[in-house]
């Protein structure tokens, strides 16, 4: 009998720790901006992966106005990140940021890269804090047009690149029109984390108020 007890206590015990640890991991702070599957590809486009994570044989000019048109419409930040499918790093931004079992959740993301300023500005902001995400393949033509025309190619430039390194971040304001990025800031420096880096992006373009309580490193 006292067995049986035992047994069941551990049982429950473990049943619990598993709906706490099932609770802890919540939504995904970066939510996807457009159904990718809603868009036809380009005529006559080639090289699709099976499960692509950027959409090569869609056009990006397309998917940037389906995203910002939403993004202005619920008032949320929306990040790019410009890379392609063949790119380790963004493949590996992918995996360990964005989704995945280390991704960052809103559980997360509110408690560890943001200050306690910050996070009461952030659940102000929405009921359930997330970031629209749209992916762009800035190696194929729709995708290096798009750079181009939103500023996103000058804005490498200017940090003394030729082109647009991938992954590159820019997240955008589209209430106010404000396109920002920490990616490859003086001399090549930017925020030593992912998670400063998505902050401060926050911050630059209105979404967060600064606060200097927190230093975020440049590396």
């Amino acid at each position: 009998m006292r067995r049986a007890f035992i047994a069941l206590s551990a049982a429950l015990a473990f049943a619990a720790c598993g709906q706490e640890s099932v609770a802890l991991q919540g939504p995904l702070v970066f939510e996807k901006s457009v159904d990718y599957t809603a868009f036809q590809p380009i005529e006559g486009c080639k090289g699709e992966r099976a499960k692509p994570v950027y959409f090569k044989c869609l056009d990006a000019r397309e998917l940037y106005d389906a995203a910002v048109s939403r993004a202005a419409e619920e008032g949320r930040p929306l990040m790019i990140v410009w890379g392609f499918d063949e790119c380790p790093s963004c493949m590996k931004l992918e995996k360990t940021e964005l989704s995945g079992r280390n991704a960052w959740t809103v559980d997360r993301f509110l408690k560890e890269a943001l200050t306690p300023i910050q996070r009461k500005a952030a659940l102000a902001s929405q009921d359930e804090y997330r970031i629209l995400t749209l992916k762009i393949d800035v190696r194929r033509p729709s995708g290096a047009a798009l750079a181009e025309e939103i500023g996103v190619t000058g804005m490498a430039q200017e940090r003394g690149r030729d082109r647009v390194r991938t992954p590159f971040i820019t997240l955008t304001n589209a209430e106010t029109g404000v396109l920002v990025s920490q990616a490859e800031l003086g001399q090549g420096f930017r925020p030593c984390t992912r998670g400063d880096e998505f902050v401060l992006d926050l911050v630059e373009a209105g979404f967060l108020p600064d606060d200097p309580s927190r230093d975020r490193r440049q590396c």
